[in-house]
């Protein structure tokens, strides 16, 4: 099932994990993500640590365990930069750097819509939303248990056949 929404100034559409795959979203949506800088909070529910050819390809990491890369290209887009799961990235137009670095996609089930009225789930995903305000992404996504694109640009959600 597919489910879109909208928290204040963002859209967003989230759907069973199953229902999108990672790789296939970067290929077949890289208009979305290529040109924007990016900090990656979780890869593969941890860290993503930079190589030494990340590193020397631009790739940043700070003492907070983000990893940024500025103006993202579609060569790095085809190397191992997302683990197809557990993966989560914030969009920037310009580089900037996290705020705050709570990772939500590793907690179980976390979705911004739930079938249940699950109390953890829900004080989650106000923090989640306390976060994206702080940190003010152009847009985000979350690839866990469930796929979840959030942007601030309205068609940019619309666009997406998952």
């Amino acid at each position: 099932m597919i489910y879109t929404g909208t928290y204040n100034e963002f859209n967003f559409l989230q759907t069973a994990k199953e229902g999108c795959d990672f790789n296939r979203f970067v290929k077949e949506y890289e208009e979305l993500i290529v040109g924007k800088s990016v900090g990656v909070l979780s890869f593969d529910g941890d860290s993503l640590n930079p190589t030494k050819e990340e590193y020397e390809r631009g790739w940043k990491y700070d003492d907070k365990e983000v990893a940024y890369f500025d103006k993202l290209n579609t060569h790095e887009l085809n190397t191992e930069i997302y683990a197809n799961c557990y993966d989560e990235w914030y969009l920037f137009e310009e580089p900037t750097k996290l705020k705050n670095n709570h990772i939500f996609v590793i907690h179980s089930g976390f979705g911004l819509f739930s079938e249940t009225e699950d109390q953890m789930i829900n004080h989650l995903k106000k923090q989640f939303w306390d976060q994206v305000e702080l940190n003010n992404p152009n847009s985000f996504i979350l690839y866990g248990d469930n796929f979840i694109y959030g942007s601030k640009n309205k068609n940019d959600v619309e666009k997406l056949k998952i």
